[in-house]
């Protein structure tokens, strides 16, 4: 939480310095995905006031995804947004006019789900896996953990499935064998009768998973 106040407060340093002589506050707007676990430091700073604390309004717009949250920073109508690093890093790959100004939860913060006769890692070989998207959060923490839990991620098959919700239901219903959820879908992972095979923010080994990003244009024209 501290990276987000920082990143922002560096960016709005010329602007909050003149709201709080005129004794008013510097409006921003900041786009995240949907309301998870990995999302919730910007919530949890405005709900305790931090941003007011230092001259700023913040307005929080949430979204369905990493890709509308990239769209809305790109076409100007959020100032920051809050999204998977992975998206981050295609879009800089890609030559969008994007720049990440702060990295956030830098572990894998997930549960790998099974049906319940998978009793081990290996048992995945030759399984279906559903994921999110083909080149999302969700797969690129799926292949790391599955190759740090000792299984080659060539030798299974990812599918998309979804959101969380659908993911877990493809593997209860036998179309899917394994996914990842984050930590909130645990109730759900239960009542589906599914089994937690492992808790990924166990291993050790990091891994960016979100990110504070801009625009390289607002960082030029704003600072």
């Amino acid at each position: 939480m501290r990276a987000v106040l920082m990143a922002i407060l560096v960016w709005t340093a010329p602007f909050y310095g003149i709201a709080y002589a005129q004794k008013q506050l510097t409006p921003i707007k900041i786009a995240y995905a949907a309301p998870t676990v990995d999302n919730v430091l910007i919530a949890i700073a405005d709900s305790q006031g931090l941003f007011e604390k230092h001259g700023i309004k913040a307005e929080l717009v949430g979204m369905r995804g990493g890709v509308l949250v990239m769209q809305s920073v790109l076409a100007g109508s959020a100032d920051f947004g809050q999204a998977g690093a992975s998206e981050t890093v295609q879009a800089i790959i890609s030559g969008m006019d994007v720049v990440m100004i702060a990295g956030l939860i830098p572990r894998m913060h997930y549960l790998l789900v099974t049906r319940p006769d998978i009793s081990k890692p290996a048992d995945l070989e030759g399984k279906k896996f559903a994921v999110a998207s083909l080149a999302g959060t969700v797969t690129i923490v799926a292949r790391r953990s599955l190759q740090t839990l000792g299984v080659t991620p060539e030798r299974v098959t990812f599918l998309v499935a979804g959101a969380p919700q659908d993911r877990l239901l493809a593997v209860a219903s036998g179309n899917m064998d394994a996914t990842i959820v984050q930590p909130e879908s645990l109730a759900a992972v239960k009542k589906a009768g599914l089994k937690v095979l492992k808790d990924l923010s166990e291993i050790p080994e990091p891994i960016q998973l979100t990110t504070l990003l801009t625009t390289r244009k607002a960082t030029r024209e704003k600072r």
